[in-house]
């Protein structure tokens, strides 16, 4: 076995990607649904931000949603064998940063700070 813990030297790295649910219903997603963010705004604007989500015809799609609909964003780590790894978004050590900022923009939002 190697130092890095596999003998395979072709073995995908794990991905660090941010993983948020839904606050409120939508057309789309049920309260509760698990979505994993995409695109941020890089301008600190987080009002709207893509997410990859389990809709309500359990299909995984794209789309940009309002910050005020999403919470309870967190790290989470995606191993190559999960489903969505090929479609996440790799945060790498950013990615507790990323969540913490996206909680507190989307509750900024949902009090009408911004």
């Amino acid at each position: 076995m190697s130092e890095c813990g596999t003998d395979n030297p072709d073995a995908k790295p794990d991905k660090h990607v941010v993983q948020c649910n839904y606050v409120a219903p939508t057309r789309i997603a049920r309260s509760g649904a698990r979505a994993y963010v995409v695109l941020t705004n890089d301008g600190g604007g987080h009002d709207r931000i893509s997410v990859r989500v389990l809709s309500r015809g359990r299909r995984w799609i794209e789309k940009w949603e309002d910050v005020r609909v999403l919470g309870n964003f967190r790290p989470k780590t995606l191993p190559p064998e999960h489903p969505q790894y090929a479609n996440a978004n790799d945060y790498g050590e950013i990615a507790a940063d990323v969540a913490m900022r996206l909680n507190e923009a989307a509750e900024r939002c949902r009090l009408g700070k911004e």
